[in-house]
């Protein structure tokens, strides 16, 4: 969080298909959603766990 937001978000949404997340004020929140088109075996954890190591 410490780079200019409009870097942060033109990476999430142009290189890692993720929606950014906000806060109450406006402000962009440390944290993303991520839709996967694929159901992995394990309920998805692997999946999530490859998303959280990007971040």
């Amino acid at each position: 969080m410490e780079i200019p937001h409009e870097v942060i978000v033109t990476e999430m949404t142009q290189h890692q298909r993720y929606f950014p997340l906000r806060d109450e004020g406006g402000a962009l929140a440390p944290r993303f959603v991520f839709a996967a088109n694929m159901e992995g075996g394990d309920g998805g954890a692997v999946v999530r766990a490859g998303n959280e190591r990007v971040s």
